[in-house]
């Protein structure tokens, strides 16, 4: 399954990337809020059965 992410929402993306290469609290932020999504999803997973992610 491939998105599609509309021109306006990938030059808002980019411009977001930018900001957060050269500011090392945000990268920090950035880095915590992705793990702590991964933690989320890991978890959300698990509690459906699925504990090898790569079978999806």
């Amino acid at each position: 399954m491939t998105a599609t992410i509309p021109q306006e929402r990938r030059e808002l993306l980019q411009q977001r990337q930018t900001v957060i290469a050269v500011n090392s609290g945000l990268q920090e932020r950035e880095l915590l809020k992705q793990a702590s999504l991964a933690s989320a999803l890991a978890e959300a997973l698990r509690q459906r059965g699925i504990t090898d992610p790569s079978v999806l």
